[in-house]
C-alpha cells in the first residue's frame, strides 16, 4: 500500500467515525467533537489527493539552481552579473 492510499484509508475513516459519533451522540459537546473528527478526516483526504497529482520535483535543495529565477548560484549576488538572483531560501 502507498503513502497515498494509506492516507486516503485513514482520511476515510476519520470521517466515518466522526459521521458516527456525529448521529448517534446526543450530548452537544460530542457532536462538535464529531463534526471536527470528520472535519480531520476530510483534510486527510483532501492532502492525499493532492500529493497524488503533485508535480514531481525537478531537483534536490543542493544542486546549485537557484529556484527565484533560473540562474545557476555562481552568478548570484557579488558577481555584478545584471539581473543577479538573490540567494536561495533553503
Amino acid at each position: 500500500m502507498s503513502t497515498v492510499a494509506a492516507y486516503l484509508v485513514t482520511g476515510g475513516l476519520l470521517f466515518i467515525i466522526g459521521l458516527h459519533g456525529l448521529i448517534l451522540r446526543r450530548s452537544l459537546l460530542r457532536k462538535i467533537l464529531a463534526l471536527n473528527i470528520m472535519d480531520s478526516g476530510v483534510f486527510m483526504i483532501l492532502l492525499s489527493l493532492a500529493a497524488r497529482s503533485a508535480p514531481p520535483r525537478s531537483g534536490t535543495p543542493g544542486d546549485g539552481i537557484n529556484r527565484h529565477c533560473g540562474r545557476r548560484q555562481r552568478d548570484g549576488p557579488g558577481t555584478g552579473a545584471p539581473g543577479a538572483c538573490p540567494q536561495p531560501l533553503y
